[in-house]
């Protein structure tokens, strides 16, 4: 009920230290609760925004002017002996590419970019 509640995003950290500590305690319980409560996803989603910045738009001129390149890992390794994935997406046409990667270095991201993006899309 406490815990990994969906609805957590709408209690105040103070009314969920509350109802815990009628029943708990622990040293520094306020600063745990506050601590779990504000990485919890929900909450960061409904919480009001603490700054106010502007978004701008990425722009692109045409296809594969601009990509967005991210890798994902450590991961468990897989029967191949992967332990990352990286991936690329188009920011003009949102074409995605991923691979699984034994090792995340530049290497194989020049790799992954000349394989899977220039030689796949010139």
């Amino acid at each position: 009920m406490m815990h990994d509640d969906s609805t957590v995003g709408y209690f105040v950290i103070k009314i969920i230290y509350n109802k815990i500590k009628e029943r708990y305690y622990w040293p520094k319980m306020y600063e745990d609760i506050k601590i779990y409560i504000e990485s919890y996803d929900q909450y960061q989603r409904r919480r009001k925004s603490r700054n106010k910045n502007k978004l701008h738009n990425i722009k692109t001129i045409e296809p594969f002017y601009q990509i967005g390149i991210n890798i994902i890992g450590l991961l468990l390794i897989t029967s191949k002996r992967k332990r990352y994935i990286i991936t690329a997406i188009d920011y003009f046409t949102k074409w995605a590419e991923a691979k699984a990667l034994k090792k995340a270095n530049a290497y194989e991201v020049a790799i992954f970019i000349y394989k899977k993006i220039i030689c796949k899309h010139e």
